[in-house]
C-alpha cells in the first residue's frame, strides 16, 4: 500500500514536532524530516522511516505515514501516552490535596497504562508523605472529572487532526476518516457532529450527515454511484420486496440493499466488480460477441430469515431446503444473485467467497463475450456438470485484495486440493469416471450427509464431508490444475470447456476429446498435482 505523504517531498529536511515509533517511543522537539533520504533525525540519533506509525507537524497535520491503519496506531499511541501523563498529574495533584486513596487509585490506573516507573515511584513519594483530608467535594470531582477527560483523549485528538487534515484539500479523505474513527469510538462528540455537518453535503436522499460520511468513504470512492429512481429492477424490488431499498450501480454490478452497514455493502460490492474483471481478462476475446448490456443483478439481505423468504422461486434443479444450508446463490430464471451477511468473525471470508463462486455462474451466463445469448443452453441431462460448479469454485478459492484490486487465482492452502490429496490417501473420493459425466440432475441427487472425514493440511484438523461437497472440490481441484499445471499449456481447453458447458455443445463435454485424456488419467493427474501443491509447489 502507498505511503500517505501530505507534505510535499523536498529537498531540504521538514522540522517535524513529534513522531511516533512503532515500538511506542513518542519524538518531541528537535526532530527532522529527510524526505529523500527517507529517515527520522532527532540529535545525533538517526531512525529510518520504517520504524515509524507516523511523523507529523506542530499543528497536527502529517507529514508521513505508511498507511491509514498505522496513522490511526499513532494517534492512539499518542492519545494513550497524553492519557496516562494527565491522570499520573491529577493523581499527584490528588496526593498534595490530602486524598491518598483517590492518589493511589489514579497512580495505578496510570501505571497500567504503561507509566514508567520512575515517575510512579516519584508518586507514591509524595502519597506517602500527606496526611489524608477533607477537602471540599467539588475539588474532588473536579479532580475526577479532569481524570474522565483525559481517559476519553483519544476522539477528541482525532477530532483534532481531521480538522488540520480537512483544511487541506488534498488530506480531505484522511480527515474523512479520522472524524469516522472519533464518531465510532464517541457518536455523541459535540466537537465531531460539528465538524461533520460542516463537511457534509446539505442534502442527502438517503439519511443523515452520518450515514452520507460512511456511504461516501465506503461506497463512492469505490466508484459506485446511485442507481436511478427509474431503474427497473430496483422498483421491481421495491414492489416485491421491501420499499427502503437503494441501489448501486458499480460496473458491472447493480447491488440492491436495505442494509445500512456500508462496509459491509462496499466490500461486497468491490469484490464483486473484481471477479467480474478477472473473468473478463480471462475470456477475452479480439471478437467478441455482443451481449445484453444490464448490468449483473445482486440482492443482499440483512439476515437468513430475509433470504430463505425473497429465494427460491426460479431455483433450478434445485429444492428450496438447499436454501438452509447457503448464504447465497444465482438464480437463473431471474438472473438474479441473492446473499445475506451474518455476524460472525468468519463472515467475510465465507460470504466472500459464496459472492464470487455465484458471480462466476451469474458473469458466464450474461457477460461472457465468446458466446452470445441465444446460444446459452442450460440443460440438467448433459454430462460435465463439473465444469459448471468446478470453474466457480476454483474462481471462489482465489486470493482477491479489493484494496489493491488483484486477483492471484494460485491458491497453495486451496481447500478443493486439500480435499483431494487427503481422500486420494485415505479413501472417499468419487470415482473420476463418475465425476465428470455427471449431469445437472444428478448433481442434485448427490447426498448432503457429512459423513466422510477430511484432514485440512494447513491446520491439521479433521472435518466430515459431504458427496456433494468432495464433488465440488474434485471438480474445483481439476480446474486448478488445468489453469495453472503444463505451464499453462492446457488453459485454452478449459476455457473452451468453459464455453462447450455453457453453449450446450456436448460433442465436446467428454475429458477425451477435450483434453485428450481418459478421466481416470485426467484424475490422476490433478491428485499428483495436488501432492506437488502441498510439497510446495508453484507456477
Amino acid at each position: 500500500m502507498r505511503p500517505i505523504l501530505l507534505v510535499a517531498m523536498l529537498a531540504a529536511p521538514v522540522l517535524a514536532e513529534r513522531a511516533v515509533r512503532r515500538t511506542g517511543e513518542i519524538l518531541e522537539g528537535g526532530v527532522t524530516v529527510s524526505m529523500a533520504e527517507r529517515r527520522v533525525t532527532q540529535g545525533k540519533k538517526v531512525f529510518p522511516f520504517e520504524e515509524f506509525h507516523l511523523v507529523e507537524q506542530d499543528d497536527g497535520r502529517m507529514i508521513w505515514a505508511p498507511d491509514f491503519r498505522a496513522r490511526l496506531r499513532g494517534y492512539e499511541v499518542l492519545a494513550a501516552f497524553r492519557a496516562r501523563t494527565t491522570i499520573a498529574r491529577v493523581a499527584l495533584a490528588a496526593a498534595k490535596a490530602g486524598l491518598p486513596d483517590l492518589a493511589a487509585s489514579l497512580l495505578a490506573e496510570a501505571a497500567a497504562a504503561g507509566l514508567p516507573d520512575d515517575e510512579g515511584r516519584a508518586i507514591e513519594k509524595e502519597i506517602a508523605k500527606v496526611k489524608a483530608k477533607s477537602p471540599a467535594q467539588g475539588f474532588r470531582d473536579g479532580l475526577e472529572r479532569d481524570a474522565a477527560a483525559a481517559r476519553g483523549l483519544l476522539p477528541r485528538l482525532l477530532i483534532e487532526r481531521a480538522q488540520a487534515a480537512l483544511a487541506e484539500p488534498e488530506a480531505r479523505e484522511g480527515g474523512l476518516r479520522l472524524l469516522r474513527e472519533a464518531l465510532l469510538l464517541q457518536p455523541d462528540i459535540p466537537e465531531g457532529r460539528k465538524l461533520l455537518e460542516a463537511h457534509a453535503p446539505s442534502a442527502f436522499p438517503l439519511g443523515d450527515a452520518r450515514f452520507w460520511l460512511d456511504w461516501h468513504l465506503d461506497l463512492e470512492l469505490l466508484g459506485a454511484r446511485t442507481a436511478p429512481e427509474g431503474e427497473l429492477e430496483l422498483n421491481r424490488a421495491r414492489s416485491h420486496w421491501r420499499p427502503d431499498l437503494y441501489g448501486l450501480v458499480s460496473s458491472p454490478v447493480l447491488l440492491i440493499t436495505p442494509l445500512r452497514e456500508t462496509r459491509v455493502v462496499g466490500r461486497c460490492l468491490a469484490y464483486g466488480r473484481l471477479a467480474c474483471e478477472t473473468l473478463a481478462a480471462m475470456f477475452a476475446t479480439d471478437q467478441p460477441m455482443k451481449r445484453h448490456a444490464s448490468p449483473l443483478t445482486i440482492m443482499l439481505y440483512t439476515d437468513h430469515k430475509e433470504y430463505r423468504q425473497h429465494s427460491g422461486a426460479y431455483l433450478q434443479f434445485e429444492d428450496r431446503e438447499f436454501l438452509e444450508h447457503t448464504v447465497g446463490h444465482y438464480s437463473p430464471g431471474e438472473q438474479v444473485s441473492r446473499f445475506f451477511w451474518y455476524a460472525d468473525p468468519g463472515a467475510e471470508r465465507r460470504i466472500i467467497g459464496t459472492c464470487v463462486h455465484e458471480l462466476t455462474h451469474h458473469w458466464l451466463e450474461q457477460q461472457c463475450p465468446r458466446y452470445a445469448a441465444s446460444q446459452l443452453r442450460r440443460d440438467g441431462n448433459l454430462p460435465g456438470h463439473w465444469i459448471v460448479e468446478g470453474f466457480a469454485t476454483f474462481m471462489e478459492e482465489g486470493r482477491y485484495s479489493a484494496e489493491r484490486r488483484t486477483a492471484d487465482l494460485f491458491n497453495p492452502r486451496s481447500y478443493s486440493l486439500d480435499v483431494v490429496q487427503s481422500l486420494a490417501t485415505a479413501g472417499g473420493l468419487i470415482e473420476w469416471s463418475r465425476l465428470y459425466a455427471i449431469t445437472g440432475k444428478d448433481f442434485v441427487a448427490l447426498s448432503r450427509e457429512n459423513k466422510t472425514p477430511v484432514i485440512r493440511r494447513w491446520s491439521l484438523r479433521k472435518s466430515l464431508c459431504s458427496e456433494r461437497r468432495i464433488f465440488y472440490k474434485q471438480a474445483g481441484a481439476t480446474c486448478a490444475y488445468l489453469f495453472h499445471a503444463e505451464g499453462g499449456a492446457l488453459r485454452p481447453r478449459l476455457i473452451d470447456f468453459v464455453i462447450a458447458s455453457y453453449t450446450g455443445q456436448s460433442d465436446k463435454l467428454d475429458p477425451r476429446v477435450a483434453f485428450g485424456m481418459a478421466p481416470e488419467e485426467l484424475g490422476g493427474r490433478v491428485v499428483e498435482f495436488a501432492r506437488r501443491v502441498a510439497s510446495g509447489w508453484k507456477p
